[in-house]
């Protein structure tokens, strides 16, 4: 299912993740990487396939959604995490040391799952706050998730203090 699945280096991330959904999904983004034929959008600097479709693909499993759902999500997931990386310059935060995949992916999997779950539009809000919280630099979501509050968590990491 995963391209990366049968790469050599595949065998610690199924060795340390559990079977849990939570598990799966991490593996299956994990794994999505190791072949290093990611379909990349340039101008949001996103892997959206790496953490949309292992998320939707298990959440419809585990749900029992027909095809036509999945598709639905992976749509909504790809719109979520490619507009974030747009609007917040993803392309220029790559040059400067960070991730975009990882600041945006998890905004694109919680779209494409509130879809799977038929979430209404507050529950799909309040997903996409948690989401976006997790990303770096946000707080908490507020009382309401339209008022999530963001700021910087500090300077975008230079190339002499990135993590490795």
């Amino acid at each position: 299912m995963v391209s990366g699945a049968t790469h050599p280096i595949a065998g610690p991330p199924a060795r340390y993740f559990g079977d849990s959904l939570r598990d799966r999904v991490l593996r299956w983004s994990a794994q999505a990487h190791l072949d290093e034929f990611d379909a990349l959008h340039a101008g949001a600097a996103v892997v959206p396939a790496a953490v949309v479709v292992p998320a939707a693909l298990l959440v419809a499993q585990h749900e029992g959604r027909p095809g036509a759902a999945v598709v639905d999500a992976v749509l909504a997931g790809y719109e979520a995490v490619v507009e974030a990386g747009l609007r917040f310059g993803g392309a220029a935060l790559y040059a400067s040391g960070w991730w975009p995949t990882a600041l945006f992916g998890p905004i694109g999997a919680a779209a494409a799952t509130a879809v799977l779950l038929e979430l209404d539009e507050e529950r799909t809000a309040s997903a996409l706050a948690v989401a976006a919280a997790a990303s770096a630099g946000c707080s908490r979501p507020a009382a309401s998730a339209r008022r999530t509050t963001c700021s910087p968590a500090g300077p975008p990491p230079t190339a002499s203090r990135r993590r490795t």
